[in-house]
């Protein structure tokens, strides 16, 4: 559900403010919030930050992916944000099963 509203949220605050002022302040945003998930948080403080991090992380991505897109000229704009997309899902993935091997 928060990845929902902070893609909407980001599109309609990147439409008005402009896609890079808002991606920094996403990006700044999901950084305090997973920072302060570190501290352990109680139970509703932990609820909420993650759902400010999920949703500022996801709004982040949905704004970046149109930002970029921007740039890239029609003939090539969907096969640039496909390698972008594919890149961060690897990188992802990759992340995940070694980091969630270590715990095993």
């Amino acid at each position: 559900m928060e990845q929902f509203l902070g893609a909407i949220v980001g599109g309609k605050l990147a439409d008005r403010y402009g896609s890079k002022r808002i991606l920094v302040t996403f990006l700044v945003i999901g950084f305090i919030t997973l920072t302060m998930l570190s501290f352990k948080p109680s139970m509703v403080m932990l609820y909420i930050l993650i759902a400010i991090a999920g949703g500022t992380t996801t709004g982040t991505q949905i704004v970046t992916n149109a930002y970029v897109s921007q740039y890239y000229p029609n003939e090539i704009r969907s096969s640039g944000v496909g390698w972008a997309l594919g890149s961060a899902e690897m990188a992802e993935y990759s992340l995940l099963h070694s980091v969630g091997s270590c715990w095993i």
